[in-house]
């Protein structure tokens, strides 16, 4: 089938054209080209005059950096919610500075920080190494809260399209199977995770890809 532009929908309209002529075809080579251009105009900049933008990079156990964008309001505030919230991009493409307009949103809305990771992608690093580096983030936000006034039991978990299947694979905590691979990611990075009762405990609203999960201790 023939995709027209009046197919597309008229906001995303413009960025869809953009793509379909940058790469036609998505595959390997497509997706690692993609990826170098998004970052040489994208990485590290600040698109936004509405929030603060920091980056951080944590380290992950086998010496290499993972980049977190950490967001928040222009405004004092002594109490606010945390969001863990990862970009789309189909696990193989995209940065967290794509999801500014989320992000403006967001912290309009509910004057939240938002902790949003630059997950490693699928042409780099196979699963389950870009839900690792979400799952290290999440720890990252429960361990800092005092750095940024995070109430610590006001903690959610939120993602666009591929972003929204690491929300749902965080918190499938009814997986037993799954729940034992996550403690083991939890002792890899020096963290006694359990049921995460002692910091976060995950619930789930299904059915939508784009999600915030509300968490509770």
């Amino acid at each position: 089938m023939k995709i027209t532009p009046e197919m597309i929908r008229p906001e995303i309209r413009l960025m869809g054209g953009v793509i379909r002529k940058v790469m036609p075809v998505f595959d390997e080579k497509g997706l690692r080209s993609a990826n170098r251009m998004h970052r040489l105009f994208s990485e590290g900049r600040s698109f936004s005059l509405k929030v603060n933008c920091e980056q951080v990079w944590l380290d992950r156990p086998d010496g290499s950096k993972l980049r977190v964008c950490v967001y928040t309001s222009k405004k004092k505030t002594s109490s606010c919610v945390g969001l863990l919230w990862m970009h789309g991009g189909g696990y193989g493409l995209g940065l967290p500075e794509q999801d500014i307009r989320f992000i403006e949103n967001f912290i309009a809305a509910a004057d939240c920080v938002v902790v949003a990771p630059d997950y490693r992608k699928s042409v780099d690093a196979p699963y389950p190494a870009a839900l690792e580096d979400c799952y290290q983030a999440l720890l990252w936000m429960r361990d800092n809260c005092g750095r940024y006034n995070i109430r610590p039991n006001q903690l959610f978990v939120g993602g666009d399209s591929a972003g929204g299947g690491f929300d749902e694979s965080l918190v499938s905590l009814e997986d037993a199977d799954f729940a034992r691979r996550l403690k083991a990611l939890g002792e890899r990075y020096g963290k006694k995770y359990g049921t995460l009762k002692n910091g976060v405990v995950l619930t789930s609203s299904r059915g939508d890809s784009m999600v915030v999960e509300m968490t509770r201790c």
